[in-house]
Order: C-alpha cells, then sequence, then structure tokens
C-alpha cells in the first residue's frame, strides 16, 4: 500500500519459516508443508500456488522440524520445536486434514533438537525424538504415549537422529554435537556396538537412504562446512568428503532418481543450495543461491509432470520453487508465516531523531524513526540467515558503527548513517551465534564479544576486524547471552548458557573470574547488569526454567529468592535507575508479557503489558525527556513502545496494508461462534448405544437444520470431531501385503468357512464409533444415491474392519464368493497364472519325435569331450521346458499377488453388476446369486452390503454414525431418494443384527419440504396425511423422518465478533496494565529523570548526563494506547468493528456472506492501492472503511448492480442514489430513472440506509473508479 520510502517498517513481514516438507498423495497431487517461527504449520498445494486449508495452531513457540510419514492406516505430518511438545496431524482428504491426532506429547524438557520414524513390529508408526534434555524418546504419535523407558538419558549436546530399513531390520542413527555417531536397534532397544562414526564437533544435520547396491548410506554435516558419507552397517566412510560450503550446513535431503540412483542435496549458511551425485561425490550443476531466512532449509517434491522440484525460502521470506535439474524458478512465492524480530538498537540519530534498529528472520536490518516509523536510509543486506544481536556505538569523535551477528555465524560491521558495510565479516564460530555485546577498552578503544553455538565466547576489534585472543572455554553448552560492564578492577564479561550455568570473565585476559555461577535449571537466555540504591552492580539473568536471579558482579554471590512470574521461558531483559535511585527491571518472554519489578525487593509492579500475539525476544530501554521508553519485539513481527512507569503501550506502528487474500467458502473446523457446547451435548448423545431392541433407544436421525450459509456444515463437523476416533488394534503384517493366489485358492476351496475374520471388542473397551460423510447432491439418481451411501460406509469402516490392503482383500473376497460362480472363478484364476512355458512344453514334446527321428539320420553331436546322441537332447528339452513351465506356475500361484489376475472389484468392494474376469470366451459370468437376479438389482446389492457392514461393525464393538449434508443443494428426486434410502434403515431392512446406525442431517426444511412437496405434495390422500398446523405433506414428511430436530441457533453479537477476528486474524484492543504506585518524589534541587541501566541495550557509549526532572513528569493515569500495532488493514478494529456492525445489521446473519463480503472486499483494496496508493495510514484505513461499505453494496444486492453502476450522463447510477439519500422525491425520481422493478423496493431501503450512514457519496465515488 505504501512506497518505500514513507512506508511504516515496524510492521510484521513475510518471512520466519522454520523448515519444509513435502509429499505427494496417495492420487500423486503434491503437496508442501512449512511451518513457521511464529508457530503455525501451513500446508500448500506447491502446483496451483495456493493454501490448503486454515493454519494448523497449536505449537507456542518456533517449529524447526516436519515429519511427514506415510503407513496403512493413511498419512500423518509430526511437528515439534522450541516449546518441547510433539504434535501429529491427520494428512487424510476433505475435512480431516490438518486435524490432531490424538493428545500433544510433552515428554522433553526443552527443545526437541530432531526426529525419526519408522513402521514397527506391528506396522504401526513410531517416532524417535531426541530433546536438549538429553534424553532420546520413542513414541506412538497416533496415541501420544512413549513406548518403554527412553532409548538414551543424560547425554548432553543431542544434535540429530536418522532411520532406516536394513537386511538386519530398523537402524536409528543418533549423533551429538561432539560428532559421535551412534547406531541403534530401535525395537530391540539395543545400541550396535560395533559400529561407531566420528563426523567431527558441530554436527548438525544427517539423512539416511539405501545405495543401489542395497546397502544403507548415512550422511552427516554440520558446522564444518563438511558433508560426510558413511555406510553405517561397517562404519566406514563412502569416499571423501563433500566440500563446496564456506558456511555451515544444517540441512540435508535426499532425492531418488529414476535410475534407481539417490541425489543428495544440501544448503549452507553461505547462502547456497548444492546438489551431489553421492556415487562420485562430485557436485551436479552450478550452486543455487537466491534463498534466505532464520535457517536455511529446503524440500524436494515431484510435479505432475514427473519433474524434480527444489522448494527454498527465498527473499523477503517467501517460499519459492524452483526445477531441481534447471533452476528456473515455478510458479508464484508461497507467502504466509510472519517473519519475527529477534533484536533491537537504539541511539540518537541527530537530524533523524531517536531511531531503532530492528531484525530477526528475514536477516535484513532496518532502521527507523520511532516517531514517524519512517525508514533512515537503506535497509542493510549481508546476512543470509536470521539476525539475533544488534548492537551500536560511536567511535571517539567518529561516526556511528552497528554491529549485526546471527543464525549465519557471521559478525558484520556497518555504517548505519551511509547504510554500507565496513570491511569483510568477522568468522570464527561454528554455527549460529545468538549472543552480542560490546565493551569499551583501556584505551577507548570499542571491542566486541559474542557467543555461539559451539560454546565459545569471542572478542573482536571491530576496527581491524580481527578476533582478539584464544576463545573463552568452558561451558559445556550454547552460549545464548552475554554481557559487560566496569567492575571494580576494569572491564567485566559473564557469559550465559544452555548448560544452565553463568560464567565472569576479565574480557582483555580472558581469564576467568571466580567459579560459575549455578542456579537455574534452564538456559540462561539473557543477561544485563543494573546498580542498586547502594551503588553496586547486580548482575541479572533470565533463564528457560522461568525464572530470574540477581547476583552480586563483584562477589558472585546470589541476591534475594528468584523472581517469578512469567509462564514458561524469559528471554529478555532490560533495566533502569529511577531518579530517587531505584533500580526497575522489565522482562518478557514466551508468555508474550512484560513485568516490571522492583529490583531491590524483588517484588513486581504493577499488571503485566500485554499486546504482543506471540513471544517476545527482544528488549531495550533509553530515556526519552523525562521518561523511560521500552521497545519489545517477537513472535509476530511488530515492534511496539512501552511507558513502563504508566503501565501502557504509547505507539507501534501504523496500519500495514491489506494481507488476507481472501477466504474459502470451505466450512471451518472450528468452533468461532459458540456452538461447541452444543456440538458435545449431541455426540454424547450419539454415542449413547444404537440398540433398537432397548427399553428406551436414543433418537436415530437428527436433523441439524438452518438457512443457507448459518454453519450446519460447521456444527456437524465439530459434532463429528467430539466423537472418539475408532481405535482398532494394530494391523499384523506389512501395510502394503496383498493376497497371493495360493491364499485366494484356498479360500474358495473352504468357502462353506470363508465369512471374514473379524475384529472382536474386548470387554473392558467401551463401544467406539464409526462415522461416513455422505455428500448426496453430487448424485442424481436413486441407484446413484446408494451407491455414494455404500461407498462412503465402505471406506469409513475401512480402519475398523480392514486396515491394511491384504484384510481387505479377504474380506472383499470372503464376501462376494457368495455371489459369483466360484468355480469360473477358480478356473480363470488357474488358467491366468499357468505358465506360458508349459505352452513351450507341449510344442516340445510334439517336436521332440519328429527330432528323434531326424536325429536317427544323422551323427551324434559332440557336445564337450563326450558325443551326445540327437535323441537325448531332444528328450531333455522337452523335460526341461515342462519343468521350467511347472516351476514357474507353481512360483506364480505361491508368490504371485492374486489382484493381478483377478478384476479389482471382487477385492476391494462389492460385486454388483456382474463379474467380467474377461476369459478368452467370454462367457463367464460368475454372479448367478438367484437372489440378486430376483430382487431389485444393484440397488438390493447396495442395501444388502451395507447391511452386511454394519453388522460386521456390531460385531467389532462399533456403531455407524453418517453424517449426511447439503440435503438442501439437492434435485427434488435425489432428496426423495435419500429420505427414502435412510427409512430404510429405520426399518432394520439393512441390518440382520438390529439398526446400528445413526444419521445426522443437515438440511434447510423450507428448501427440502419444497422439494418433498414436489414429489409427494399430488398423490392421492396427500392430504390426508397432514399432521396437525402443518401446512403442506412435506412437513409430515419431515417430522415422521426426523427424531431429534435441531435448530442452528442464531448467530449472536459476540458470535459475529468472534468470526470476525477469527477470520481476519485479529486479536482485542491490548488491555492496559493500571498505573502503578508513584515513586517517592525526591527534591527538585537533586532530582533527575531516570535512566537506563548500563548496558540496558548492549553498548560501549557512556550514559547521557540526565537532566533535571521537572514537575510535570509525575505519573499519570493510564489511557488507551494512541497507536496500536495494525500489521495489516483487516487486523485494524476500524475495520473488524464496522465489519461486524454491517454483518449484524443484516437480517439473515450469515457467515457464507460474510465471507463474501471479506472476499470482494480485499481484492478492492488491492486494485485501488494499484491504482492509487496512499501512504498515509489514516487516509488508508478510512478508505479501507468506505470499501468495506461498497463491498456490502455489491454481495448483499446482486440484483441491482447493473442500474447503480450504469451510466446516467456524467455519473453512475450509485453516484446518483448517494446524493440523493436525504430528499424523497429525488429518491423516488432516480430509482425510476435507473429501472429498477418493485420487487426491488426493500433492497433499496436497506440500501439508502446504509449511503445515509456511511457517507454514501464516498463510496459511490469510489464503485465508479474501480467499476
Amino acid at each position: 500500500m505504501f512506497d518505500g520510502a514513507t512506508t511504516p517498517l515496524l510492521a510484521p513481514r513475510p518471512g520466519g519459516v522454520g523448515t519444509l516438507a513435502s509429499w505427494n498423495t496417495l492420487d500423486g497431487e503434491p503437496r508442501l508443508a512449512s511451518s513457521g517461527t511464529d508457530g503455525t504449520i501451513r500446508i500448500w498445494d506447491p502446483e496451483r500456488g495456493v493454501g490448503i486449508g486454515t493454519p494448523l495452531i497449536g505449537h507456542t513457540a518456533a517449529v524447526w522440524l516436519l515429519t511427514m510419514w506415510r503407513w496403512s492406516g493413511g498419512e500423518i505430518l509430526v511437528s515439534t520445536g522450541e516449546d518441547g511438545t510433539i504434535r501429529t496431524w491427520s494428512l487424510g482428504s476433505g475435512d480431516t486434514t490438518g486435524e490432531p491426532i490424538g493428545a500433544p506429547v510433552a515428554g522433553h524438557d526443552g527443545w526437541v533438537r530432531a526426529v525419526a520414524m519408522w513402521n514397527g513390529v506391528g506396522g504401526s508408526p513410531r517416532l524417535a525424538s531426541a530433546g536438549t534434555d538429553g534424553a532420546v524418546r520413542i513414541w506412538d504419535p497416533l496415541r501420544g504415549t512413549m513406548v518403554g523407558k527412553p532409548l538414551v538419558e543424560g547425554h548432553d549436546g543431542l544434535a540429530a537422529m536418522a532411520s532406516w530399513h536394513g537386511t538386519e531390520g530398523t537402524r536409528l542413527a543418533v549423533a551429538d554435537n561432539d560428532g559421535a555417531i551412534r547406531i541403534w536397534d530401535p525395537e530391540l532397544r539395543r545400541q550396535v556396538t560395533d559400529v561407531r562414526l566420528e563426523h567431527g564437533a558441530g554436527l548438525w544435520t544427517m539423512v539416511a537412504w539405501i545405495a543401489a547396491d542395497g546397502s544403507p548410506r548415512l550422511a552427516s554435516a554440520g558446522n564444518d562446512g563438511l558433508i560426510r558419507v558413511w555406510n553405517p552397517d561397517t562404519g566406514a566412510p563412502v569416499g571423501e568428503p563433500l566440500r563446496g560450503h564456506s558456511g555451515w550446513v544444517p540441512t540435508l535431503v535426499t532425492w531418488a532418481l529414476p535410475d534407481g540412483g539417490t541425489r543428495l542435496v544440501s544448503a549452507g549458511t553461505d547462502g547456497t543450495i548444492r546438489s551431489w551425485d553421492v556415487e562420485t561425490g562430485q557436485p551436479v550443476g552450478e550452486p543455487f543461491a537466491e534463498f534466505a531466512g532464520s535457517l536455511p532449509t529446503l524440500t524436494l517434491w515431484t510435479a505432475s509432470n514427473g519433474r524434480g522440484r527444489l522448494t527454498f525460502v527465498g527473499a523477503r521470506g517467501a517460499i519459492r520453487t524452483c526445477d531441481l535439474e534447471t533452476g528456473v524458478l515455478q510458479g508464484e512465492p508461497l507467502v504466509g508465516h510472519t517473519a519475527g524480530l529477534w533484536a533491537l538498537a537504539s541511539w540518537d540519530a541527530g537530524m533523524h531523531g531517536r531511531v531503532l534498529a530492528v531484525s530477526g528472520d528475514d536477516a535484513v536490518i532496518r532502521i527507523v524513526n520511532v516517531e514517524t516509523g519512517d525508514l533512515v536510509g537503506r535497509p542493510l543486506v549481508g546476512h543470509t540467515a536470521g539476525v539475533w544481536g544488534l548492537v551500536s556505538w560511536r567511535d571517539h569523535a567518529g561516526p556511528r558503527r552497528l554491529a549485526s551477528t546471527g543464525d549465519d555465524g557471521t559478525i558484520r560491521i556497518w555504517r548505519p548513517d551511509t547504510s554500507e558495510v565496513l570491511g569483510r565479516p568477522l568468522t570464527g564460530h561454528d554455527g549460529w551465534v545468538p549472543a552480542l555485546a560490546s565493551w569499551r577498552r583501556p584505551s577507548g578503544e570499542v571491542a566486541l564479544v559474542s557467543g555461539g553455538l559451539d560454546g565459545t565466547v569471542r572478542r573482536w576489534d571491530p576496527t581491524a576486524g580481527v578476533q582478539l585472543g584464544e576463545p573463552l572455554l568452558g561451558h559445556t553448552g550454547w552460549v545464548m547471552a552475554v554481557t559487560t560492564w566496569s567492575g571494580s578492577a576494569g572491564p567485566c564479561l559473564a557469559s550465559g548458557s544452555a548448560d544452565g550455568t553463568i560464567r565472569r570473565w576479565d574480557p582483555e585476559t580472558g581469564s576467568p573470574i571466580g567459579e560459575p555461577l549455578t542456579g537455574h535449571t534452564g538456559w540462561v537466555r539473557a543477561l544485563i547488569t543494573t546498580v542498586d540504591r547502594g551503588g553496586r552492580t547486580l548482575l541479572i539473568s533470565a533463564s528457560y526454567d522461568g525464572s530470574i536471579r540477581r547476583w552480586d558482579a563483584e562477589s558472585g554471590e546470589p541476591v534475594g529468592a528468584p523472581l517469578l512470574g512469567h509462564v514458561g521461558r524469559v528471554a529478555a531483559l532490560a533495566a533502569w535507575v529511577m531518579p530517587s535511585g531505584e533500580s526497575r527491571l522489565a522482562s518478557t518472554g514466551l508468555d508474550g508479557t512484560i513485568r516490571v519489578w522492583d529490583i531491590e525487593t524483588g517484588e513486581q509492579i504493577g499488571e503485566p503489558m500485554t499486546g504482543h500475539r506471540g513471544g517476545i525476544w527482544s528488549l531495550i530501554c533509553w530515556s526519552e525527556g523525562n521518561d523511560v521508553r521500552l521497545a519489545s519485539a517477537g513472535h509476530d513481527g511488530a515492534v511496539r513502545l512501552w511507558d513502563p512507569q504508566r503501565g501502557r503501550v504509547i505507539r507501534t506502528i501504523e496500519v500495514g496494508p491489506v494481507s488476507m487474500w481472501g477466504i474459502s467458502d470451505a466450512p471451518t473446523k472450528n468452533d468461532l461462534v459458540g456452538r461447541d457446547r452444543m456440538a458435545r451435548v449431541l455426540a454424547d448423545q450419539l454415542r449413547r448405544p444404537a440398540d433398537a431392541g432397548g427399553s428406551s433407544p436414543a433418537p436415530t436421525v437428527i436433523g441439524i437444520d438452518g438457512p443457507w450459509g448459518c454453519g450446519k456444515t460447521t456444527l456437524m463437523y465439530l459434532v463429528r470431531r467430539h466423537l472418539p476416533p475408532p481405535m482398532p488394534e494394530p494391523p499384523n503384517g506389512g501395510a502394503r501385503e496383498q493376497l497371493t493366489v495360493d491364499q485366494v485358492l484356498r479360500q474358495i476351496h473352504r468357502y462353506s468357512d470363508a465369512a471374514p475374520v473379524l475384529p472382536t471388542r474386548p470387554e473392558a473397551r467401551p463401544r467406539g464409533v464409526v462415522t461416513a460423510w455422505f455428500n448426496p447432491w453430487a448424485h442424481q439418481s436413486g441407484e446413484q444415491v446408494w451407491a455414494g451411501l455404500a461407498n462412503e460406509i465402505i471406506e469409513a469402516a475401512a480402519v475398523v474392519l480392514y486396515p491394511t490392503e491384504r484384510e481387505r482383500e479377504r474380506y472383499w473376497l470372503a464376501r462376494n464368493l457368495g455371489r459369483i460362480d466360484r468355480h469360473a472363478i477358480r478356473l480363470t484364476l488357474q488358467r491366468r497364472t499357468r505358465s506360458s512355458i508349459l505352452g513351450l512344453a507341449t510344442s516340445a514334446a510334439v517336436v521332440a519325435p519328429v527330432a528323434i527321428a531326424i536325429a536317427q539320420l544323422g551323427a551324434p553331436l559332440r557336445i564337450g569331450h563326450e558325443d551326445v546322441p540327437p535323441s537325448w537332447i531332444a528328450i531333455l528339452v522337452a523335460v526341461a521346458t515342462v519343468i521350467g513351465g511347472v516351476v514357474h506356475t507353481a512360483l506364480r500361484r505361491r508368490f504371485g499377488k492374486a489382484a493381478h489376475y483377478l478384476p479389482s472389484e471382487l477385492l476391494q468392494g462389492p460385486v454388483l453388476d456382474g463379474l467380467n474376469v474377461g476369459d478368452d470366451d467370454g462367457t463367464v459370468d460368475p454372479a448367478p446369486d438367484p437372489l440378486r437376479r430376483a430382487r431389485a438389482g444393484s440397488l438390493y446389492l447396495y442395501q444388502h452390503n451395507i447391511g452386511d457392514i454394519v453388522d460386521d461393525l456390531d460385531t467389532a464393538g462399533y456403531d455407524l454414525v453418517v453424517f449426511v449434508d447439503d440435503l438442501d443443494r439437492c434435485r427434488a428426486s435425489t432428496t426423495a431418494d435419500v429420505f427414502e434410502a435412510i427409512n430404510l434403515f429405520l426399518a432394520n431392512v439393512t441390518s440382520r443384527s438390529g439398526l446400528r446406525a445413526r444419521f445426522v442431517v443437515g438440511l434447510d426444511s423450507t428448501v427440502v419440504v419444497a422439494h418433498l412437496d414436489s414429489v409427494y405434495g399430488n398423490q392421492q390422500g396427500a392430504v390426508a396425511g397432514l399432521h396437525a398446523d402443518d401446512p403442506s405433506p412435506g412437513w409430515a414428511f419431515l417430522r415422521k423422518l426426523i427424531q431429534l430436530p435441531v435448530v442452528v441457533p442464531l448467530i449472536l453479537d459476540d458470535g459475529i465478533r468472534a468470526f470476525v477476528d477469527s477470520v481476519t486474524g485479529r486479536d482485542p484492543l491490548p488491555p492496559v496494565a493500571d498505573a502503578p504506585a508513584p515513586p517517592p518524589v525526591a527534591d527538585a534541587a537533586t532530582e533527575h529523570p531516570p535512566v537506563p541501566a548500563a548496558p540496558a541495550a548492549p553498548s560501549a557509549e557512556a550514559a547521557a548526563e540526565p537532566t533535571r526532572l521537572a514537575e510535570a513528569a509525575a505519573p499519570l493515569a493510564p489511557s488507551p494506547p494512541t497507536n496500536p500495532a495494525w500489521p495489516s488493514l483487516e487486523l485494524h478494529p476500524g475495520v473488524g468493528d464496522l465489519l461486524v456492525r454491517r454483518i449484524v445489521a443484516q437480517p439473515d446473519r450469515s457467515l457464507r456472506e460474510a465471507k463474501r463480503l471479506l472476499n470482494v472486499w480485499q481484492l478492492y483494496v488491492r486494485m485501488l492501492d494499484d491504482i492509487d496508493p496512499v501512504s498515509d495510514p489514516a487516509d488508508a484505513l478510512t478508505r479501507a472503511q468506505r470499501l468495506l461499505g461498497l463491498s456490502e453494496i455489491v454481495t448483499r444486492w446482486p440484483a441491482l448492480q447493473r442500474g447503480l453502476h450504469q451510466l446516467v450522463g456524467s455519473r453512475r447510477g450509485l453516484q446518483l442514489l448517494a446524493a440523493a439519500v436525504d430528499d424523497d422525491d429525488s429518491w423516488r425520481r432516480i430509482v425510476q430513472q435507473l429501472g429498477f422493478i418493485p420487487e426491488s423496493g426493500r433492497a433499496l431501503v436497506n440500501l439508502r440506509s446504509l449511503l445515509r450512514e456511511h457517507d454514501g457519496q464516498r463510496i459511490a465515488d469510489l464503485a465508479a473508479r474501480l467499476m
């Protein structure tokens, strides 16, 4: 919306992609999943460039790992990351995509660094996870339960895992940071002791595959930039290390080539993607250098045309795809995640005023004016991965300097006033560098100190661009925080680590000071210093254990009790000194709150300040006149400015451009309008045993009744989700195993006992529920309705009755044998499996005598040193051919898949209209069932098959619930057919064990009754069939069928607001904390304004001389935020509140209409952005509100559009009407002039009201520009 020079740049930006995963569905459609540092997961169709469904929400921190897994029961996606939980999501079709499976797994205490998957002995998936807590745990991801005890415990530095299935079963490679790789048998839970691989320190990632010769391969990579390939069976390296990356390599993926080979692809923090031939160890093609992001990540997938595709994170955080072989970009960028902000720095920039340097996931450093939000200079671009640390200083009489560091492992020095980089990047750390600070040396020069994932603390001369001395060693985990201060003996340095300790150092000599400070039980993520009232320097530490601790910086002794209050990790600190000498501390973290503390008493002051939509990871403070200002940034990509003395947000950003791209009409799976309680009650109703023989059977047909767009389908989704999913026993055997010919022949032979072997319900387990979803509007005739219903029930029952391919074939063969000519099938199967070699044997038997007769005329043949009569050779050929044919036939029947020789419908589902086995004579019709011929043909068989399945589900301990959706979309005859099918169920026609099926029918009763009236209303005696006050026979018919009518509740105002907030992604206005009690007022002659503690933001500058505090600086009463952060137009309350009011004002509160309105609105906003961009946020908001009015006119009254937009002279019809809203005569005259019909009277009254209330003339002018 705004041009680059004037756009406020503190708004959230695209980016923050943590990792990518890809797969092809069973029908060959490519899919892509992306996770973000914003904690969300999105699923995409990468070929069409569109998102699928809504984001998967559940994680509370960055998601760094995604793994897709396919097993016999379907496809799942496993996600995990910094919040320590592992979540499993369904990748089924339709409404089941993205549904969580089981409970979140929360066994690790800390970040989950690596996962690996395989199928267990019973065929169910297994998941291994390695955490920063030093444990490797094995899970059943479907149930969310741990399998046995941890495989590994107490191991510091677990880094990566990979799994594969070899000749001796499943193997799991577990690697740690020191480069040691150990191989385990995860099923037997034992280490393969004779194999140990050594990559080298800083290992980060591994990937496994099976080579062309059938032996396993394992590739490892890490901080050294090398990729090593191993044979994990022998422990021997395969070739030399692959060299090419100049930075550390956090990502490896493999690609199966069509010729059976494997391509290895790597991504490094040097900004390149490289492809390797793993057999030769040589690179393939040129490096690809187009990506950036918080960490390099990529994935490979197969396009529908069979070509390989490489998807990666490109510039500005967009997800891009290119052709794997040519490198040519494909399609448009995918944007969906928000780039988190992790680093802030601030200084006085003279004529530019107070400025903020801001950076994060997108690796771009932007400098903006705090007051206006305008960009100061050009963005600083050079890092190839996310930025985690910023430090600013000014040399003596020299220009301002800015240092930055982050995920790419480099430190870069900038001159922010000219936007230029100074010198070469400082390199030395192996891996990510999350910590950066500065100090002033005795010589007056500024030095830098950094901490990295390699566990080292390093010192730098930023002017000369060299490292000072040797790295400081001692921490056993990642160094996550550093800070400096002036001690009694000179400069001091403190470092905090993932090992939970804090170490103090002399930064000049590199010598440690005292013993490590211990007490934290989690990572130490933030360190600062401040001075208490007595002049003592305090070192403050914040940890992922949720605590804040105070230490005497000189002695290292703890001061007071830990400060507790945050929920979860504490990630950032800032401190300042009040004029009275009291020190204040601000803290923040994963819970998204900012808390202010009295450092000396340890008491929290006031209520937490809230407003960010996620965790906060950076916090700095400075003096502004007589006040202190805080700046915060984090997951939501927004920067907020705070007045911590008054406990309120001051301002943050102006409104950003529209970010939504419209809303699908697909029903949502989440409760947005307060109907979840009703759904729970209905689900409980459906779980009551449907025993037709009981004394009080529950209703069997529930009608969900409501008008078009009221949310019937969503309510049905909610009901279905609250029903317990089937939990069958794990299947025996492999997921893809099929019946052999021999097994089918034996099953035909034993037909008398060939009924399916059904699972039985354990006595201790309550009855379960199997659900089917049926959309009848896709069918036309009664037979099609029954066929569609049968197919949905057949597929729904699969998870219980036949969860594997073999069990499905066995089940349906047993069912179908009673309906076909078994003798014909046996003969066909025997004939088709008979080897063609036997035909040659027959020929040989005929030819042999002839050959013998001919041979008698000739001399013996000499073979080697022996003379062999020709007759022997002829006989030997004939015998060998016969034996070969017999053996080949036996092998076909013993091991051949029956599905290769029989029609698929015989083994996959019910046989309906006969079975054409394609015999040579074309006469076999193995479907002589007289019952089928005597009754209603295929319609009867559909009913018969459904009845069998219902009976079998009952035997297995399950009831069937069928959801019938969109009945009001059907034609009249289809509606009647559906009701007749339900009636058959009610009459127990299809089930021999009593009614074990329920129906939940979504319908608009007025539409359905009209259909029933058209079918039955003219029949003789229809009037006599009326019930009580029913106006027509259709209502009486509906009354008889629907046993539990449920009217969808009207959407209340709060529900409308919740819906709007959900679809726009908007949260309520951040609450404002009560003002804390004012501090004591010091004598006016000596009082000074509060100043930040040194160093609140790590800096080498001396604090400015404090100015005198004026009387007017006393704390004020809290006031609402004057300019809260609204990163996009749809999030602004001026848009959301107006949308709510307009939906509430409509006679039918249709969520579908609200979606249509928003779809049109976002399109018009983008069109005007292109035609006439505006830079003033207030003007952008006003125009967006007027476009909402125009969008309502377009979507609410489509019948008026032609007249509203026709030209009358030089003006449009809508402009004429808008000018006449206050004059009745003029209004009537223009309505007549535009040719509106009388039936539009009500619509015109409502249109006039809208134009009168919402600046109709401006709305009409916008319409004229767009149309």
